[in-house]
């Protein structure tokens, strides 16, 4: 698993409790790769900046479809 994917699913499980540095850290990522990891998500929509907690950022939710209205 990349590091990316693993930082991210870290995210959604910690859910704020821990701050994105010390979550990056407890999975064995320094904090200049962490950081890198943070830009690459926000880039994708994936997560946004919202203070969550102890964290800076939340998982992004994606918008849901509207139903046809008919």
């Amino acid at each position: 698993m990349t590091d990316k994917l693993k930082y991210y699913e870290a995210l959604k499980l910690s859910n704020g409790r821990l701050n994105e540095i010390e979550l990056g850290e407890k999975l064995g990522i320094n904090e200049a790769r962490t950081q890198e990891l943070i830009a690459i998500l926000l880039s994708e929509y994936k997560i946004a900046y919202a203070i969550n907690g102890y964290c800076n950022y939340s998982i992004f939710s994606k918008a849901r479809a509207r139903p046809n209205s008919r």
